[in-house]
């Protein structure tokens, strides 16, 4: 099979879908906020059809401007017709942090991106799977468990008629929906629009 055939059959599977799975520990969940101490490893499945090799996860900074982690994956065998390939523990700080599958196919180095909550594949992708490590070192009261917790943000609402911004803030308007919203995830974000 010569490269356009590849190139042929490979755009005809363009619906190939991979799937994540976070394990804390002895624990898989589809929860992507990893625990300080446990030993955290990420488990993907991955199309038969792609033919992929040298699978690796590229962790990158919240506003994905810097790569602080590349953490090779195992093949670890086939189910229902998907590789699974399982990462190393990793071994991040506590944040927050966006990232994306990378991998050699027939055609190509391809890098996995989110889509509807699987990941789908493309000859360039931004890092859109979000991973989020914390360090629960001090446990919530308990309680604290079953009960509501409110945050207000009291920078946020307007109190009066007159209203002083901050240097470099931008005053916002409710009426106009939602001011500010990044590109994609781990886009860069102002954050600076107050409404009072």
């Amino acid at each position: 099979m010569c490269r356009d055939d590849l190139h042929m059959h490979f755009t005809d599977l363009a619906y190939a879908r991979g799937t994540v799975c976070y394990l804390h520990g002895e624990s898989a969940r589809s929860c992507c906020a990893f625990e300080m101490g446990c030993e955290n490893r990420i488990l993907l499945s991955l199309p038969r059809a792609l033919g992929a090799s040298n699978v690796e996860i590229e962790v990158f900074t919240e506003s994905a401007s810097r790569l602080v982690l590349r953490a090779v994956c195992d093949w670890q065998g086939m189910e229902q017709g998907m590789d699974r390939y399982l990462t190393n523990p990793l071994t991040l700080d506590v944040g927050l942090y966006f990232y994306r599958v990378s991998l050699n196919t027939p055609v190509g180095r391809l890098y996995g991106y989110s889509s509807d909550g699987e990941i789908a594949f493309a000859n360039e992708a931004a890092p859109t799977l979000q991973l989020s490590v914390s360090d629960f070192s001090h446990p919530a009261p308990d309680a604290f468990y079953g009960g509501i917790i409110y945050h207000i943000f009291v920078d946020r609402f307007r109190r009066g008629d007159t209203v002083s911004v901050r240097q470099g803030g931008v005053l916002g308007d409710f009426s106009q929906g939602i001011p500010e919203y990044p590109a994609y995830p781990g886009a860069p974000l102002k954050n600076n629009t107050f409404f009072g």
